[in-house]
């Protein structure tokens, strides 16, 4: 009876493994697709992943409910109970690190072709309203500002469009997730190991993550003090 149920656990982490792959697969070809037919627009593809999360979610949550229901209690009291749970538990925690690499990397993907787009706006002249003489923008310019026009002194307000905006809002923090990917993973491995080394982590990747986003925006420069405060605020009230 142990070795049946073991080969009949051993199925069922593999048939699931299987499904989270395909699950994977089609969210990264669906996702980048999503991108292309709404113009750029990270909106649909931002809703369509939460909803893949929440089917992979389901998919881990299986994992323990068919430990708990069929295979301990047929298991209970044999040699290597223990390591038969360790599959299930060593399953979520991979699932759970596919996820966060494909999110990372498929986010960022798009960020950068949002971004690319963003900058090729930027280039092209803007007319001062007044004279319709050109007006350079710069390659930094994502939030409203004004301009005076060198040849007429007229003060024209700019406003992005919603694709330039996006770059504040989408891109520098999905492209600096990625540059930081290194410290988040040091982060991870120290959390709960001495305190001392994982505050130092957690400042490490903090650090990483807010001059990443410095990059894109200059202006968030002016924040970062606060906004290091407030990503390691979390670690201190725990």
């Amino acid at each position: 009876m142990t070795a049946e149920t073991v080969a009949r656990w051993d199925a069922f982490l593999g048939k699931l493994r299987g499904r989270v792959d395909e699950t994977l697969a089609q969210a990264e070809e669906g996702c980048a697709m999503l991108l292309d037919v709404n113009g750029l627009d990270p909106q649909p593809m931002t809703i369509a992943w939460m909803a893949i999360e929440t089917q992979l979610h389901e998919l881990t949550q299986k994992v323990d409910q068919t430990w708990e229901a069929k295979v301990e209690p047929a298991l209970e009291g044999t040699p290597g109970v223990e390591a038969e749970r360790e599959k299930g538990d060593a399953l979520r925690r991979d699932i759970e690190r596919q996820k966060d690499a494909l999110e990372v990397r498929m986010f960022a993907d798009a960020a950068r072709k949002i971004y690319a787009q963003a900058k090729a706006n930027l280039a092209r002249d803007q007319k001062c309203a007044q004279c319709g003489a050109a007006m350079k923008l710069g390659q930094a310019f994502f939030r409203s500002r004004h301009l005076t026009c060198s040849f007429c002194t007229n003060v024209n307000t700019f406003v992005p469009g919603s694709l330039i905006s996006s770059v504040e809002y989408f891109c520098c923090h999905h492209l600096a997730r990625e540059k930081s990917a290194p410290q988040w993973a040091a982060w991870l491995a120290a959390e709960h190991g001495p305190r001392a080394q994982a505050e130092a982590a957690l400042k490490a990747y903090a650090t990483a993550y807010l001059n990443a986003r410095i990059e894109i925006v200059p202006e968030y420069a002016a924040d970062f003090e606060k906004d290091l405060k407030g990503k390691m605020a979390f670690f201190f009230e725990r």
